[in-house]
């Protein structure tokens, strides 16, 4: 999947991460509300999910690639470096669309994040 470098935050303080310890400052707690969990990403794609309309507004590829977006959030989860990269190159939509969804339950979250990616359980 091209991304043109006109959806990136090349500059953003948004995505300024500490040389020493490889952790965000500034867009990772505005999705994660702090350190990243499998918790919180479940949290963030329920939210996701229960934002269809958002979802459908969104224009080209990006509507039918944010699952897979936060999959490989999730995925990276427990490594600074890679989750670091990944949001990157992530679209500046996504960003957007995660600062509008509503909360939901936790339970139902890990539920649709387990079936997301493939498992029968976390």
């Amino acid at each position: 999947m091209a991304i043109s470098r006109c959806v990136f935050f090349p500059h953003s303080p948004f995505l300024a991460v500490s040389k020493e310890t490889h952790h965000y400052k500034g867009f990772l707690p505005e999705i994660f509300h702090g350190r990243p969990t499998i918790r919180k990403a479940a949290h963030v794609y329920r939210r996701l999910c229960d934002n269809k309309m958002a979802i459908s507004d969104l224009q080209g590829a990006v509507g039918n690639q944010i699952k897979y977006v936060i999959r490989d959030i999730i995925t990276s989860i427990v490594f600074n470096r890679a989750l670091c990269q990944l949001l990157r190159q992530s679209f500046n939509k996504v960003y957007r669309i995660l600062k509008l969804v509503t909360i939901t339950s936790v339970r139902d979250a890990v539920r649709n994040l387990a079936n997301l990616v493939g498992r029968g359980s976390i």
